[in-house]
């Protein structure tokens, strides 16, 4: 609640033409100022820019070969929302709105009440890009029409890439090793044997 606001009234009788005196009357009035329903839910750490929150960005890196059902760790902060209306504070649910690219939101997660990022299942092998985006809507528990939207931008690590132009690493008449896979900057090496002409 704000500072409650006071006004000074006076009455005065206009009626003195008839008796001769003039009748008032001063009285001070209290008006309560209570805070109304009307802000959306706010991403914290707030930036405020022209006096309103912008959500901010949350990242994380994660290998592609992260144990599933953990909850992310991210920065700048976990996910987390409140509600701006100080008096009300309704309770915030969240949940995962979109993946992009789509086709992914089978592979993560929101818990409703605390907001957490979860991987659901190990990603896959091959076919993951290398960034990924999840949008979380934190909403009102008493009026989804009061949400925000914030954005988790993924980082995989240790996606599985096949090479182009396998590279000769070493040559003799009996063997010769070749990259047939690579996973980042580690090699998958197949060694033929056999003799060379």
């Amino acid at each position: 609640m704000t500072q409650p606001l006071e006004l000074g009234v006076e009455v005065r009788d206009v009626g003195r033409h008839l008796t001769g005196d003039t009748r008032t009357m001063k009285t001070m009035v209290t008006i309560k100022v209570e805070d109304g329903d009307d802000q959306p839910p706010a991403f914290e750490p707030c930036t405020k820019v022209a006096g309103k929150c912008v959500n901010p960005v949350y990242k994380t890196t994660i290998n592609r070969f992260a144990r599933s059902n953990k909850v992310l760790v991210l920065e700048p902060a976990q996910l987390y929302a409140v509600d701006p209306d100080l008096q009300i504070r309704q309770t915030i649910k969240y949940s995962l709105l979109a993946v992009n690219p789509e086709g992914l939101e089978s592979y993560f997660t929101v818990e409703p009440s605390t907001g957490g990022v979860r991987l659901r299942r190990s990603l896959p092998e091959t076919g993951i890009p290398e960034d990924i985006e999840v949008f979380v809507q934190a909403s009102q528990s008493d009026n989804e029409r009061m949400s925000a939207i914030a954005t988790v931008q993924i980082h995989v690590q240790g996606r599985m890439s096949v090479s182009t132009k396998p590279e000769i690493l070493t040559t003799n008449l009996t063997q010769v090793q070749a990259v047939v896979n690579s996973i980042d900057d580690l090699s998958l090496v197949r060694t033929l044997a056999g003799n060379i002409v």
